[in-house]
């Protein structure tokens, strides 16, 4: 394989589970071997077998410290940082330690030398059948970083006026940041109560491990 993609192996965990998304399509377009593990001397003993000519990581500080010495060991590599939590106003960030970096945001402003962007990876979706009866909305995700559940429900409602609409919301506990599920219940409860402007939806949301 010409380019290794490493990610950490905590399922619970957003950057694990767009990483994985992202790895899986490389190898299976035989463009990279993926690669999950916390050890940073699995990740250097891998990368000694195959020689890659890129590595990417799927980095968070929180998830893969270690990062910074597999750049070390391999100076000859093109170091791929697939960059979380960054904003159109910070084009950069990351550039400390990776000196290419990956965003997963088809609108993220990219120069396609030093900052790149993937496309999202959702699955194509055939119609098939009946349109049914109720319109049903369907999201899921952890509830850290300020996400706005309540907001998506309310939208349901109101552009569906007049109409039966259901939401349901699937809203884990994530291992980094809400290990015990309060946000997680705390989201549920909001995206449940009904806004001060009636609208006819039927909201379902439930906090899950």
């Amino acid at each position: 394989m010409s380019a290794l993609f490493i990610n950490h192996q905590q399922q619970r965990c957003g950057v694990y589970q767009m990483g994985r998304r992202i790895g899986h399509a490389l190898s299976d377009a035989a463009v990279a071997y993926y690669l999950e593990t916390w050890d940073l001397g699995t990740a250097l003993a891998i990368a000694k077998i195959h020689q890659p000519r890129v590595i990417i990581y799927n980095w968070h500080p929180s998830t893969l410290p270690w990062a910074s010495r597999v750049i070390e060991q391999f100076p000859k590599a093109k170091h791929v940082g697939l960059i979380h939590e960054i904003a159109p106003d910070a084009p950069n960030a990351g550039s400390g330690l990776f000196p290419y970096r990956m965003v997963c945001d088809p609108m993220f402003p990219a120069d396609g030398r030093t900052v790149f962007r993937s496309v999202r990876h959702v699955p194509r979706h055939e119609r098939r059948g009946l349109v049914p009866e109720v319109m049903t909305v369907g999201s899921f995700g952890f509830a850290v970083g300020g996400k706005m559940f309540a907001t998506v429900v309310h939208a349901v409602g109101a552009e569906f006026p007049g109409q039966r609409a259901r939401v349901r919301l699937r809203i884990p506990c994530a291992h980094y940041g809400d290990d015990a599920g309060t946000l997680a219940r705390r989201a549920a409860d909001a995206a449940t109560t009904r806004p001060t402007t009636p609208t006819p939806w039927t909201p379902s949301a439930s906090p899950t491990r």
